[in-house]
Order: structure tokens, then sequence, then C-alpha cells
């Protein structure tokens, strides 16, 4: 048995690719460079746009990564109470 990833592969089948085992150590490698660009290049881009602002003060709208400064609160809040419920055409419902 061949492990391909979290799955194995019957020896029959391995026999019938004898690169698989390569294959698959390349895409896993791939696997573990592509998240680790991901990981390193979303710093990059917080540290650089947290720096650039407190040099030049910008709008919000214009900030890269707003995801990551709007997090909701666990804490609810007066507008969740406020809130009006509508019905799908936007009409208020009691």
């Amino acid at each position: 048995m061949v492990n391909v990833g979290l799955s194995r592969v019957d020896d029959a089948v391995a026999a019938k690719h004898p690169a698989l085992p390569e294959y698959v150590a390349c895409q896993s490698r791939a696997f573990v460079k592509g998240m680790s660009a991901l990981v390193a290049g979303t710093g990059v881009v917080l540290v650089l746009q947290n720096m650039i602002s407190k040099r030049w003060p910008y709008a919000l709208q214009w900030k890269m990564l707003l995801s990551v400064e709007k997090l909701p609160s666990p804490e609810p809040t007066e507008d969740a109470e406020s809130r009006v419920k509508r019905n799908k055409y936007g009409d208020e419902v009691e």
C-alpha cells in the first residue's frame, strides 16, 4: 500500500504507475510551498499596509486587508437588539 495524501493506493495500482511516490512527494511539497507563500504574502501586505498608513494616513476604503481590521466582536451590541425584521421583499415584519 502506497500512501497518497490521507488515502492509500493498492499495490497493483502503484505497480502500474512506478513514479507515483515521487509524484505524491512533489505534490505535497508544492502544496506546502503554496500555503507558506500565501501566509507570508498576507503577513507582508499587512505589515506594509500598517507602515504606509502610519506615514501617510489614508481612508479606510483603500486598505487592502479590511477583513483583518473589521473582525466581529463576541459580545452582542446595541445594533443587534434594535434590528428590524424584514421579509424577503424588504417590508418590516412585527
